[in-house]
């Protein structure tokens, strides 16, 4: 049966890319970091390494967590000493009421502009961190997504990540567009 095989689907992260996410640029100030490493020390996804690797500048010893919520794929919530603090996505901060402004907009977009996947904090409500979430392409994707290609099989990309920043990997590895696909649930994927 592989011999008939005309599609090949592969995710993005740690497939096509190293998978070692890294947090490439932070807008918001220290305190804003530390409960954001605090709170994704509570998760074992790829962003939550991204910010363990980032260096702390801890402005505390010992932060109180509760009530701790991932919703795979979208972002994580917790009460960290007293404030509620929210990560993940666009959307995953509108759900819990987070309005994002027009300036922290702009960055955002530049982020998906420079192929940054923006990760949003909130804390008590309010958006005011963003971080750049980069992950290079592996030393052999495109050799290896060309080789398939030449055998006659369609390359699609499946991922979580933003479709702008799906849409430019694609554009890396030499795939249209339409086989780009982003912003998908694991359920979807």
């Amino acid at each position: 049966r592989l011999r008939r095989v005309d599609t090949v689907l592969l995710d993005k992260t740690g497939t096509l890319t190293e998978g070692h996410a890294t947090v490439a640029r932070w807008h918001g100030d220290d305190l804003v970091m530390e409960l954001a490493q605090t709170l994704e020390a509570q998760s074992s996804h790829a962003v939550a390494r991204a910010f363990a690797a980032t260096p702390r500048r801890s402005l505390h010893i010992v932060r109180t967590v509760a009530d701790v919520v991932e919703v795979t794929g979208r972002g994580i919530a917790g009460v960290i000493d007293g404030h509620a603090v929210r990560m993940g996505t666009r959307d995953f901060m509108a759900a819990g009421g987070a309005a994002l402004d027009h300036q922290r907009q702009g960055i955002a977009d530049t982020m998906l502009a420079d192929g940054l996947s923006p990760v949003f904090v909130a804390v008590d409500g309010r958006v005011c961190g963003i971080a750049g979430i980069g992950d290079a392409l592996r030393h052999d994707s495109v050799a290896t997504v060309a080789a398939l290609r030449r055998r006659g099989m369609r390359v699609r990309i499946l991922s979580g990540d933003h479709p702008g920043i799906v849409a430019r990997v694609a554009a890396e590895l030499g795939l249209p567009q339409e086989d780009a696909l982003g912003g998908l649930t694991p359920e979807a994927k």
